[in-house]
């Protein structure tokens, strides 16, 4: 991994760029933090038919508890296929005005601040959100101090649960 300064220090730690190999392993893991709500849903739903199932003896509860499992094993594989072949070493950069990413691969993103709408930690991943796109970041990307300037911005922007808009 790679870290670094972008450009001029605006004595808050910013702008940060960091540069690290991020695994199809953490796509998947970032895929189920970003999706959270629904996992815990349909997981809600599998206990209920696996319940019923059982109890009433009706095999089609059964089937539709195993056919949700398997749609929670698969949903995050499908949204990430395309990055899921091998590690890819992304560029990160967080400033006052954006965040932006770029892999080794040539693709790249970058999101105003304006655009998200809340920001959240779910396990180890940063979970950012602008309408309906999600951008998800291994938490373990940025050092000690990076960690604690990533999240004096995101209070500053209003973004963190606690300090919404």
């Amino acid at each position: 991994m790679t870290v670094g300064a972008a450009g001029r220090d605006s004595g808050m730690g910013l702008p940060l760029s960091v540069t690290a190999p991020i695994t199809p392993k953490q796509w998947i893991a970032g895929g189920r933090a970003a999706t959270r709500t629904i996992t815990v849903a349909i997981g809600i739903w599998i206990a209920v038919l696996l319940l019923a199932g059982i109890a009433l003896r009706w095999w089609l509860f059964l089937v539709l508890a195993a056919a949700l499992g398997g749609l929670l094993y698969v949903l995050p594989r499908r949204i990430y296929q395309g990055r899921l072949d091998g590690p890819r070493t992304w560029t990160i950069t967080v400033n006052e005005q954006e965040y932006r990413q770029e892999s080794d691969r040539g693709e790249a993103s970058a999101f105003a601040w304006t655009n998200f709408s809340k920001a959240e930690r779910i396990g180890g991943h940063w979970v950012l959100r602008a309408g309906r796109t999600v951008v998800t970041l291994p938490a373990d990307v940025f050092t000690d101090d990076q960690s604690t300037a990533f999240r004096a911005l995101l209070v500053r922007k209003r973004l963190l649960a606690g300090h919404a808009r």
